[in-house]
């Protein structure tokens, strides 16, 4: 089924973007921070699956740039793994919580606060983008997929960069894929459907 939004499969931007959220796969096998991996401690900290989605990511972009479409079950697919990685997100803090109780840092808080953020924005698109009689777009399944992705980035992000940068080649490369993702997000939001682009011309 195609997408609602009305960006090109073969455009610059969809191609550019595609292949800089590329970066996210082998940051899943390089060190991120501390000389740790996010494959390295996915039998400890459980976040770390979430680094996963870079995977399913690469692969629907470029489901959509090679056919500019994607069939319902994939895309209740992509629904279903972002949702997971949500989840996963919502259940760390809770634990964190449980552990450590309430932060008594300003920066944990702001840490705390914009990854909550990002996950709001995630719950809104997830109800905007909900599929009427199963037509839902490929565009917005990919980005639901990529915001459930910076959910977990901004928190790792932010935790090892601030205030002292701990980052490594991993970490960088996590940093580039969200760029890139959140460009994506971005556009697919503020693009208009080609139904109302013919009734607006």
């Amino acid at each position: 089924m195609k997408a609602h939004c009305n960006i090109s499969p073969h455009s610059w931007f969809t191609l550019l973007t595609s292949v800089i959220g590329m970066a996210g796969i082998p940051a899943i096998w390089l060190p991120f921070a501390w000389g740790f991996s996010p494959a390295g401690v996915m039998d400890s900290l459980w976040l770390a699956w979430s680094s996963l989605l870079a995977i399913p990511i690469a692969f629907a972009n470029i489901r959509w740039i090679g056919w500019g479409r994607m069939s319902e079950a994939e895309q209740w697919g992509a629904r279903l793994l972002a949702a997971a990685s949500i989840i996963l997100l919502c259940l760390f803090i809770a634990d964190g919580f449980l552990a450590r109780g309430v932060p008594t840092r300003v920066w944990d808080w702001v840490d705390l606060l914009i990854t909550l953020a990002v996950a709001a924005i995630w719950a809104f698109l997830m109800v905007r983008w909900w599929p009427k009689n199963l037509e839902t777009g490929a565009l917005e399944a990919i980005a639901l997929m990529e915001v459930a992705y910076l959910a977990t980035a901004v928190i790792c992000l932010l935790s090892f960069s601030v205030p002292r940068l701990d980052l490594n080649s991993g970490g960088y490369l996590v940093l580039l894929a969200s760029v890139a993702y959140a460009a994506q997000v971005l556009a697919i939001s503020i693009s208009t459907p080609p139904s109302e682009a013919t009734e607006t011309a």
